[in-house]
């Protein structure tokens, strides 16, 4: 819809699309027909990011308030969710399966996996040690879309804006843009790819100018 992403994961044990939109998320079968059964979550949260493993399907989620965002888990095709838990921040920006279980990033910077009972953070990123606020809590200016991450193997890939939303410290030093990689050999999380160009944004709060003519 023109106002709220919508998201696609396969529920592998049901043989079933989930298409997620709101709060809301229908289940489509391999005929195209639309189950009459609707998982409807409660209204303050909306489906970011979905994907499933095994017999259960894990739907990542903004509090649009600000409050506390939280990852639901369903088992079939059902109404409500059996399970949700916390995720410490108001958005859960991407979920995607890692070896048995998932993997989140959080609109903090902390990359977590899924214990079977809430989240063990494997790594963060600069951002998170340093208070700045990443994202925003009240509008839908995501760093990270929910396909921008991957894993393979013990390898986990985020695509992430790093952008902040603190007035003339929109980029820290050392937290570029780009294709981030968590190792899970050797518990690294490092900056490994960027875009081919860089752009400054404030040079100590002065301004400069820009001729394109000698592009000095």
């Amino acid at each position: 819809s023109t106002s709220n992403p919508t998201c696609m994961a396969v529920f592998d044990a049901r043989n079933t699309l989930m298409v997620g939109n709101s709060n809301v998320v229908k289940f489509v079968d391999t005929t195209w027909v639309v189950d009459t059964i609707v998982l409807t979550l409660p209204a303050e949260y909306e489906v970011f990011s979905m994907v499933s493993n095994g017999s259960q399907a894990y739907i990542a989620t903004r509090n649009k308030s600000g409050g506390d965002a939280k990852m639901f888990v369903v088992t079939g095709i059902k109404a409500g969710a059996d399970y949700s838990y916390s995720a410490g921040t108001f958005e859960i920006m991407s979920v995607k399966r890692f070896k048995s279980s998932v993997v989140i990033i959080n609109s903090l910077g902390q990359l977590m996996r899924f214990n079977g009972g809430g989240f063990d953070e494997l790594a963060s990123l600069p951002i998170y040690a340093t208070g700045i606020e990443w994202c925003d809590a009240l509008n839908d200016y995501s760093t990270v879309s929910n396909r921008a991450m991957w894993t393979d193997g013990d390898l986990i890939y985020v695509n992430l804006s790093s952008f902040t939303q603190n007035g003339r410290y929109k980029m820290l030093p050392n937290f570029h843009s780009g294709i981030w990689c968590y190792d899970d050999t050797n518990k690294s999380f490092y900056h490994r790819h960027s875009p081919s160009y860089t752009r400054v944004q404030s040079i100590a709060g002065s301004q400069t100018t820009v001729n394109t003519t000698d592009n000095t």
